[in-house]
C-alpha cells in the first residue's frame, strides 16, 4: 500500500470512530459522592392543652427537631463513616434554609429537598416504631426508600443507643453504595462503544502524552486553623499606687491612657495532622503575644520641671494552651488551662524620681473558648494567677492576670480579633511597695492558615 493511500485510509478511520464516539452520548455521572450522607434529626411529638370547655378535647399536638438525639446520632455515625457524614450543625442549618418542618421530615419530598440542598447521594431519616422505639431508614438522593427500616434505641435516643444504631447502619449504607457504584459501572461498560481498529504508521504517530493532575489547591479550615498571626493598634493603661517609708521621696506620676501597638501568633501544632485534626483533644496550641507603648516621662513641677525622658513600655507573653471539646456540638463551650511565661515592664531612662519596674513571673490560667457564631466567631477568655520571680530588691505580692478577645474568621484566610489583657501586679522592698493594674485594649488584624 502506497503511502497517500495510507494516509487516506487513517484519516477515513479517525474520521468513523469520531462520527461514532459523537452519536453516543449518555450521562452516567452520579449527583453526589456516592458515600456521602446527611441525618435528618428524630423527631419529637408536643401535646399541650390549649383549654376550653369541659368534655371537648382542645389538645393540641405539634413536632420539633430532637436536636440532642440528632448530635449523638451524627456523632456515632461518623465513628462509623468517617467524615463522609454531614455535620448535624450543617443539616440543621439546611433544614431552616430550605423551609423544611418537623412534620414533613417523614415525605420524599422533603428528603428529595434535602439531599439537594446538600448535594449529598444518601438521606437517613428516623422514625417512631413500635414501643416508643426509633427506626432507621435510608433513602436515595430522590428520596427513595432503599431496604427495609432498621430498629434500634428509643426515642431520646443516648449515646449507646446511638452507638448501636450507627453500627447497625452503616453496613447496609456501604452495601447500598458498593451495588450503586457496581450498578453505574456496569452501565459506563454496557455503553463503550467497540473498539475500531486503527492503522497507524510508528513513524508518523506522536507520542503518548502523559499528564500529571493538577494538585488540590490549600484551603484553610476555619474550625482547625494551623497559624494565626495579627497586629493591630491599641491603647494601654496604667495605675499605679506607691507606698512604704522611700515613696514620698519619689515624684508622683500622672498615669493617663496613650497608644500602643499589638501582636500576636498562634501556632496549633495538631491541626497539621488529618489523622488528629478533628479529635477533640487537638486543640493545643502555642502563643506569642506582645504589646508596645508609645510613650515618654516629662516633668510637670518642682525640681523636674521640664525635663524629659524616654520610657521603655511593654509587654510579653509566650505560653502554651490545650482546652477540651466535650461534644461535635460547637456550641459547647472548650475549657483548658494555658500556661507560660510573661514579662511587663516600665523602664525610665533617665534620672528622675520615680520606680522603674519589670514584673516577670509565670501564668496559670483557666482556658475557655465560646462559639458566638458557627466557626466564624468565638470568644477567647484567660484568667487565673501570675506568680512574679523575686530578686535581690523585690519580694512578689499577689498577682493575677486575665484577658477576654472576641476572634473573627469570617473569609479565607483573614483573621480579627478585639478585646483586652488586664494585670495586677504587686512588688515590694524595704522601703518601697508598689500595686501595679495595667490594662491594653486592641483591634487586631491578619491571616490564618
Amino acid at each position: 500500500m502506497t503511502t497517500p493511500r495510507f494516509l487516506a485510509l487513517g484519516a477515513a478511520l479517525t474520521a468513523a470512530v469520531a462520527f461514532a464516539q459523537g452519536e453516543l452520548e449518555l450521562d452516567l455521572s452520579a449527583p453526589a459522592d456516592l458515600e456521602s450522607v446527611a441525618l435528618l434529626p428524630p423527631t419529637l411529638k408536643v401535646t399541650a392543652k390549649q383549654g376550653g370547655f369541659v368534655g371537648v378535647d382542645t389538645k393540641k399536638t405539634t413536632y420539633k427537631w430532637d436536636t440532642a438525639a440528632h448530635a449523638r446520632l451524627v456523632e456515632a455515625m461518623t465513628k462509623e463513616l468517617g467524615g463522609k457524614v454531614v455535620p448535624a450543625d450543617v443539616t440543621q442549618g439546611a433544614l431552616a434554609k430550605a423551609g423544611i418542618t418537623p412534620a414533613q421530615a417523614g415525605t420524599p419530598e422533603a428528603q428529595s429537598k434535602l439531599a439537594r440542598a446538600l448535594n449529598v447521594t444518601w438521606v437517613i431519616t428516623f422514625e417512631p416504631g413500635a414501643n416508643e422505639t426509633l427506626a432507621g431508614r435510608i433513602t436515595d438522593f430522590e428520596g427513595a426508600r432503599a431496604g427495609e427500616a432498621i430498629i434500634g434505641g428509643a426515642a431520646g435516643i443516648k449515646a449507646p443507643a446511638a452507638a448501636a444504631m450507627a453500627s447497625a447502619l452503616a453496613p447496609k449504607l456501604k452495601e447500598l453504595a458498593r451495588q450503586k457504584l457496581a450498578a453505574r459501572e456496569a452501565a459506563i461498560a454496557a455503553a463503550k462503544p467497540p473498539p475500531v481498529e486503527q492503522v497507524v504508521d510508528q513513524e508518523l504517530a506522536p507520542p503518548p502524552q502523559v499528564t500529571q493532575p493538577a494538585p488540590a489547591p490549600f484551603e484553610p479550615t476555619r474550625a482547625t486553623p494551623r497559624l494565626s498571626v495579627a497586629v493591630g493598634p491599641g491603647f494601654a493603661t496604667r495605675g499605679l499606687t506607691v507606698g512604704g517609708e522611700a515613696s514620698t521621696e519619689l515624684a508622683q506620676l500622672q498615669n493617663g491612657t496613650v497608644a500602643g501597638l499589638g501582636f500576636t501568633v498562634q501556632v496549633e501544632p495538631l491541626h497539621f495532622f488529618d489523622k488528629t485534626k478533628a479529635a477533640r483533644w487537638a486543640d493545643l496550641a502555642a502563643e506569642l503575644h506582645y504589646r508596645r507603648a508609645f510613650t515618654r516621662a516629662q516633668g510637670t513641677s518642682g525640681s523636674v520641671e521640664g525635663q524629659s525622658c524616654s520610657m521603655t513600655e511593654d509587654d510579653m507573653q509566650v505560653r502554651g494552651t490545650w482546652r477540651y471539646r466535650f461534644a461535635e456540638n460547637p456550641y459547647v463551650p472548650r475549657v483548658g488551662l494555658g500556661a507560660g511565661f510573661s514579662q511587663e515592664q516600665t523602664r525610665f531612662s533617665c534620672d528622675l524620681p520615680v520606680v522603674s519596674a519589670v514584673y516577670r513571673g509565670v501564668d496559670v490560667q483557666l482556658r475557655v473558648r465560646q462559639a458566638l457564631y458557627r466557626d466564624l466567631v468565638a470568644l477567647d477568655v484567660a484568667f487565673g494567677p501570675r506568680f512574679l520571680i523575686g530578686g535581690p530588691d523585690a519580694t512578689p505580692g499577689f498577682s493575677v492576670s486575665g484577658e477576654a478577645w472576641v476572634e473573627a474568621r469570617p473569609w479565607s484566610f483573614l483573621f480579627a480579633r478585639g478585646g483586652a489583657r488586664m494585670s495586677n501586679l504587686s512588688m515590694s522592698n524595704a522601703g518601697v511597695s508598689v500595686v501595679d493594674t495595667r490594662g491594653f485594649f486592641a483591634l487586631e488584624l491578619g491571616a490564618f492558615f
